[in-house]
């Protein structure tokens, strides 16, 4: 009698753990790894060698100046040479 109170819990957490891990939500958010570039940094890029000195123009007209180096996924992106003050939200993405 035992045995089968033990099996039956058994099975019924292994059910419930299997249908937690098929219901669970897709990841929204950046990729593992970190923070994606925007695209205009991968455009500053295109054509360019690792290294090399570029302007990003980025969506609001503002002008940064950037290297450019690989991103994560292995892109080459633009890296501003000095960060910007981040002060509210990022411009819209239009």
């Amino acid at each position: 009698m035992r045995l089968s109170v033990w099996i039956a819990a058994v099975m019924v957490v292994a059910f419930a753990a299997s249908a937690a891990a098929q219901s669970a939500p897709e990841r929204k958010g950046p990729p593992p790894g970190g923070h994606q570039p925007p695209p205009e940094a991968f455009t500053a890029c295109t054509d360019k060698s690792e290294g090399d000195a570029v302007t990003m123009t980025m969506p609001d007209g503002k002008t940064m100046a950037a290297t450019c180096a690989k991103a994560s996924d292995g892109r080459l992106a633009a890296r501003p040479d000095k960060m910007p003050d981040h002060k509210g939200p990022p411009p819209d993405r239009q």
